[in-house]
């Protein structure tokens, strides 16, 4: 029995079940949410507000190995692509991911393309890369061919490499140079306390290390990822070829709702001695 994409479905709010990396091969743009958080509701929330992507964070997040399962199967019947952001290169981690079923990660503090290399050889088969066979829910835990699921494995995989540091700005023709490199995503905050003007985002030197990043990857073939501050911020760096937009985080939105609500109805309280 052939082997279906696990995303060539149709989610349950009707949604078309397409992963963010068919969507960018297709010509379009992918809008993310971070989310720090395991429990499966904020990622229906998140794809029924219209994202596209959610990127699980297990490097700066509180979010346990086994909820990532869970907030996989939520993710599958909403129809929106969860990223495994791991919290730092480890194979062990990656290669559990991938067996549950995740194709789309995040990698951060990729510094050079030494870093880039052992990514790729570690999220990807043979000839490509060193990837362990053991696959679980992508066979349907032995109900379909290994055999078939390894045909396209390869080609269902994206991972975004961080580039959050001076060296790996420095070094960014060689890192998209790698084979198999297909996504790189600006970290501002690293960058901007690394360049010594933290918080930052929109530095001239910030500046002008984005402008080199998309430079390089147009040549490349390589899309690229750049945190918008504002959506007049997205169409900018989108007419400069960016593509990957991650806008927020589910914390962040929370926060800012919260805040206002309290506001807005904290006014009509009676005020207090």
């Amino acid at each position: 029995m052939a082997v279906a994409s696990m995303w060539n479905v149709t989610s349950i709010n009707g949604r078309s079940n397409t992963s963010a990396k068919s969507k960018l091969q297709s010509g379009g743009s992918i809008l993310s949410c971070s989310l720090g958080h395991g429990h499966p509701a904020f990622i229906e929330i998140l794809a029924y507000a219209g994202f596209d992507a959610v990127t699980l964070d297990r490097e700066h997040g509180a979010i346990g190995i086994s909820e990532m399962e869970h907030l996989l199967m939520a993710s599958r019947a909403v129809g929106i692509t969860p990223f495994w952001r791991i919290g730092q290169f480890d194979t062990s981690e990656l290669k559990r991911a991938m067996d549950v079923g995740y194709t789309h990660f995040v990698v951060p503090h990729i510094r050079n393309a030494d870093d880039a290399e052992r990514v790729i050889r570690a999220t990807h088969y043979a000839p490509l890369g060193s990837r362990g066979v053991g696959p679980g829910r992508p066979i349907r835990f032995g109900l379909d061919s290994p055999a078939d699921y390894f045909v396209h494995a390869n080609d269902e995989m994206l991972v975004a490499l961080m580039i959050e540091e001076p060296s790996a700005v420095d070094a960014i023709e060689d890192i998209l140079s790698v084979d198999g490199v297909q996504l790189v995503q600006m970290g501002f905050w690293d960058l901007s306390v690394a360049y010594g003007v933290p918080f930052q985002e929109r530095h001239p030197r910030l500046v002008e290390a984005t402008e080199r990043v998309l430079e390089a990857a147009k040549l490349r073939g390589v899309w690229v990822g750049v945190p918008p501050v504002s959506p007049e911020d997205m169409a900018h760096w989108e007419g400069k070829g960016a593509r990957y937009f991650e806008v927020a985080s589910a914390a962040g939105l929370l926060a800012h709702a919260a805040k206002e609500c309290a506001r807005n109805y904290g006014t009509h309280l009676p005020a207090t001695s």
